[in-house]
Order: C-alpha cells, then structure tokens, then sequence
C-alpha cells in the first residue's frame, strides 16, 4: 500500500516511517509497534487520539487514519513535515520571532486543554512527543495516556521523561497522575520554547 518507505524515527514502542500512499502519492508517517507491545496497548492510543474530536476540529492533534496488522500492528498518521518540537527547534530557534513562540505555547495549551476536557492524561508530555506541520503545533504519541477515571483504579507507576515528570512522583510513594502533571510538563515545554533547550 505504501512506496518510498524510510525510517525517521525508533522509541521504546518501534520505529517511525515516513512514507508515500501509494494510491494518492500523499505523505503519511507509519508507526510501527514492537512485538511485545500489547494490543490492548495499541488499541488505547487509537481510542485516545480519536476520542478528541475538538482535537481534529482545530487541527492540534496528529490524525490517525488507520491500524493496520501485517505481521505487526501499525498506526497510518498524518505526517509532520517540520518533525518533533524538540528537532525544529534545535534547527530554527535562532529565526523564530516571540510571535512565533507565542503560538506554538498557545497551540500546545489548547491541545492539552482538550484532553482534560476529555478527561484524559497524557503522562507523556514531552518536546519529542509534539510535532511541527507547516509551522503548526500537533499533539502525538498516545501511548501513555489514559482516562482519569482509568488511572485512580490503576497502581501509580512512574512513567515518562524524567525532566518533564511531576515532581511529586519522586516525593511520594503512592502519588498517581493528574491534570496537574500534565500542566508540570507543559511548563517546562514553555520554558524550552522560550529558551531553545529544557530548563534540566
């Protein structure tokens, strides 16, 4: 289904493909799991994402098309032509106006403020996880994220990038997950932003 498939990217969960819709030509990115990922793993991502329909609306969030399952389970998404946050802003910061900062702030608050409307967590939240489309922020990686009705019956294991988890996960054993985590981690996004690197 796909031509002109090359590897941009690998994580704990897989590989990341950019590649040609073959029908159409259109560019989409191809996200590839590990056989040990668990289905149910998989599936909670897609339901995230497409839980969001103010997410699409507004064109914050990077669309899911399809999950795929040859030999491995793979998600078709939108493909983001300026790569993760972290990325474009090591290659641009140096042209970037405080306009330009302000939006992508923006964008990322609005992202965030629509899961919580939705009452999930993202748990991930992190400048490799937020991607740049024709100079327009997109929320991805659903991996971690899961309801907050979900997360008070579950145990309160530590998850994510060091530097951008809440602080009260190191200093208290049995502390589970809010929205206040996620509001954590976009605070040190903003300071990435506006400084070019993270704070730690």
């Amino acid at each position: 289904q796909f031509n002109n498939v090359k590897i941009i990217g690998s994580g704990g969960f897989g590989k990341v493909f950019r590649a040609n819709w073959r029908n159409t030509g259109n560019i989409l990115a191809l996200k590839e799991f590990k056989y040990n990922t668990a289905v149910k793993e998989i599936i909670n991502e897609v339901k995230c994402n497409c839980s969001c329909s103010e997410f699409f609306n507004k064109k914050l969030c990077a669309h899911n098309y399809s999950l795929l399952k040859n030999k491995k389970f793979m998600i078709v998404m939108e493909y983001a032509d300026g790569g993760s946050l972290r990325n474009y802003l090591k290659l641009n910061f140096s042209t970037l106006t405080w306009d330009n900062k302000y939006q992508f702030a923006y964008q990322i608050s609005k992202a965030l403020e629509c899961l919580h409307n939705e009452e999930i967590l993202h748990r991930d939240l992190n400048s490799n996880n937020i991607f740049v489309h024709q100079n327009r922020i997109k929320l991805g990686d659903f991996g971690l994220s899961k309801r907050i009705e979900e997360i008070s019956k579950s145990g309160s294991e530590t998850i994510g990038v060091i530097p951008y988890i809440d602080p009260n996960k190191f200093e208290q054993k049995n502390y589970k997950f809010n929205k206040k985590s996620d509001i954590y981690s976009l605070g040190v996004i903003l300071w990435e932003i506006s400084s070019g690197k993270p704070p730690f």
